[in-house]
Parts: structure tokens; sequence; C-alpha cells
């Protein structure tokens, strides 16, 4: 089944979030609180959390919600833009998460990384051009240091926690796009795709391709994934044998900017479930083409092999790295 993401806002005075969210509150402050060596009851944690909730509407750039999966919650997170200077250790405008949870059920699943990129997005929108957190030393820094997230070496005088910080730029929200067969419209608009230098190899416009405009590989090997209605990207693949190769390109305005490995696992997973394809995943980059090698790698993509090939539209021969996914 499909993976359906949603997140709700947490509302005072709704007792039915208040129940969803004590679910899951009540457990993290009990890890938190089994890594820190402190205790508080469940009646002190429930108390707190009313304060938390109480507080909600107030700010616009105030957010407190759990995260679903197919009608199911599996984490709860708070977070806002930090109207504060943390004591004279950051300057304002930060973005931050003051709590942040996955159930140990849906752990190591991808939901807590698309969680966090969620919140980044959010924040992001609000202002926010850098984020800071006070991570549980246990479970926590290991994940937010696997996002990005840096020691900056400051700790925060309340929690005694070490103070990670991030740079973030605008990021695509991919828990609920989907992949759709290419279209007369969709096709024509990646067909004027220009990317900056040195990636403008690559770009669709002034490169007649007739592939791209077949309409006989709609809906079979080609298709693009979007978000609503913005094309976040162009999604191909071919079946050889036993072996699905895939090749994709992002779209122009969403490059450079941390959003490749998302984009790529994205589209494995969609390309997974519309073919039933269960095997080796397969594709050629360019040697030279360091980016996108770093993002496939990041989705968990290996070097196969070195191979040499013709570049039609450049009139040279160039390497090629073949990539495999198992």
């Amino acid at each position: 089944m499909k993976q359906q993401i949603n997140f709700i806002q947490i509302e005072k005075d709704n007792a039915a979030h208040f129940e969803m969210a004590s679910k899951l509150w009540v457990p993290f402050i009990e890890e938190v609180n089994e890594h820190d060596g402190t205790y508080k009851t469940k009646e002190q944690i429930a108390d707190g959390l009313k304060k938390r909730i109480s507080i909600q509407g107030r700010r616009k750039d105030m957010h407190f919600e759990i995260a679903c999966v197919n009608g199911e919650p599996f984490g709860i997170a708070m977070f806002a833009i930090d109207l504060g200077t943390v004591y004279g250790l950051l300057e304002k405008g930060y973005g931050t998460i003051m709590g942040f949870y996955i159930h140990p059920k849906f752990r190591r699943r991808g939901l807590g990384t698309l969680f966090s990129k969620h919140i980044e997005a959010i924040l992001y929108s609000d202002g926010a051009r850098k984020m800071y957190i006070c991570p549980d030393s246990v479970t926590g820094e290991p994940f937010w240091q696997s996002n990005g997230y840096v020691d900056s070496g400051k700790i925060d005088p309340d929690d005694k926690k070490p103070i990670y910080i991030k740079e973030i730029a605008e990021q695509i929200d991919f828990t609920n796009c989907e992949m759709i067969p290419l279209t007369q419209d969709t096709a024509l608009e990646i067909s004027q795709w220009e990317y900056e230098k040195p990636y403008d190899v690559y770009n669709f416009k002034g490169h007649p391709n007739d592939w791209l405009m077949d309409e006989s590989t709609w809906g079979t090997e080609q298709f693009c994934l979007i978000e609503r209605t913005t094309i976040l990207g162009q999604v191909a693949c071919q079946l050889d044998e036993k072996d699905l190769w895939v090749g994709w390109s992002m779209a122009p305005q969403f490059c450079g900017k941390g959003n490749g490995g998302n984009f790529v696992n994205r589209c494995v997973k969609e390309l997974r479930e519309f073919t039933g394809h269960t095997g080796r995943i397969l594709l050629r980059v360019a040697a030279s083409n360091q980016r996108a090698i770093r993002a496939y790698e990041k989705a968990g993509f290996s070097y196969v092999e070195t191979i040499q090939d013709e570049i039609a539209y450049t009139n040279h021969i160039e390497d090629f790295w073949v990539m495999e996914l198992l």
C-alpha cells in the first residue's frame, strides 16, 4: 500500500488532538528523561503537554504537529521561529525544534527524515534560513547529524545540551508528491528547462529530444514527479531482463539546495510501486557530475563500473559511472 503522509496541527481545546498527542509525547519525555537520568510522572508530563498546547494559535510561526502515515500517528514535533537570542549565543530568527519524537515502531523507515524536511520547509516559509536544536545525546544526536546538523560548540544553559545548527534552503516537501504520466503540457514545460553552469550540458532547452516528446512512452517509460501542480522532476525507466534502468532530472529551480537525495529516494519508491520491480536498479551518471553522484550515494546507490559513451549533443566521448541500488 502506498504511504500517505499527513500532518495535523494540534489545536487547543481539542480533546481528540490531546489524546493523540499524549500517546506520543508521554513516551517521548520518558525516553529523554531516561537518557538524562531524570524523572517525571505521567501526570507531570501530561500537565506540561497541556501548557504547550494551550499556547497554540498565538503565533503563526509556532507549530505543534502530529505526523501520520496511512492514518496512524507516528511522530510529534513542536517547532517555531526563535524570537529571542538563545541567551546571546545565537542571533535572532533561527528556526528551532523544541521537541521531536518518532515512535520506535516507525523508526528506520525514513519517516523521521521526511518529518524533519517538512519542518524545515515550514520554517523556511516562515522566514528561517538557519535551524538549531538541542538533541537528546542517545537517539537525537546521531539522527540530526545524519540530516546535516553540526555541533556549534555552544551549550544551551537551560538543559545543558549542545546546540546543533544547520543552514537551510528552500525545501521540497516530498511527503505527498506523486508520479504521473507525462502529458503534452508537462513535456513541453520540461523541454524548456535550463540549468546553471557547469550543469548546462544537461539543458533540455536547445536540445531537441524526440524521446521526451514520444507519446507512446508516456505512462510506460516516462513520467513526471509532481507536488500539486508543480513539476518536481522528469522520471524515466526501462526494464532490461531482471534489472530496471532509471533516469531522472530534477527541475532546475530545486537543484543545488540539498534536495537531491530525497528526490532520488522518492523517484525510486514511486518507480518500484508502479513497476512492481523488487530487484536491482541501475543508473548511468557522468563521472564528472559529482553533485549527482553525491545525491545517488546518499540515496543508497553504489559504484559498479566506469564505461565510455558518446554524448550526441556535445559530440565527444565521456566517462560514465554505472551505479546500482540493491
